[in-house]
């Protein structure tokens, strides 16, 4: 093949999968945008599509540390809060105040029904335990299909994908 060829037909592959990237990309104009713009060769299209996938991997990230801060937060003032409710009990018991209206709300002390408590998990008779709903034993079920059909089952065609190594 001629260079001129095979420049040819980088250019039409980079161009098929540049428009792929912005069809998929709808939601963030300017990244493909980015993408698009003055892309004329395959390996360009590759490296703008690894350095997105990369920042997504960041965003990914810091997504999750933010998830556990916030879920961390939460617990904080989940507990804050029943912290306050308990002493705003113990303060109505304490004056034998079953109501108290406020101006922006009515606090009322009220019984709560007892629960059941498991002390020693291990001598619970085994008439109130449950079982785990029935589950399909994907690895049991492939390695079957691998030696021949098994009814309400198949092998699906596959596919291929690509690795990213960050070095």
């Amino acid at each position: 093949m001629s260079p001129l060829h095979d420049l040819k037909e980088q250019t039409r592959l980079a161009q098929g999968l540049l428009q792929t990237f912005a069809n998929i990309l709808v939601d963030d104009e300017q990244a493909a945008a980015d993408m698009v713009e003055g892309e004329t060769d395959l390996a360009a299209a590759i490296e703008m599509a690894v350095h997105r996938i990369a920042s997504i991997d960041a965003m990914d990230t810091t997504l999750a540390l933010m998830g556990e801060r916030i879920a961390a937060r939460r617990s904080r003032l989940n507990a804050q809060g029943d912290s306050l409710r308990t002493a705003i009990t113990i303060a109505l018991e304490a004056t034998n105040t079953k109501r108290l209206e406020l101006p922006f709300a009515t606090v009322s002390r009220r019984v709560v029904p007892p629960k059941a408590q498991v002390i020693t998990e291990s001598e619970i008779p085994t008439q109130f335990w449950k079982r785990p709903d029935p589950k399909v034993d994907m690895r049991a079920l492939l390695a079957a299909l691998k030696e021949g059909p098994v009814p309400g089952a198949e092998l699906s065609n596959g596919s291929e994908t690509i690795s990213i190594k960050w070095s």
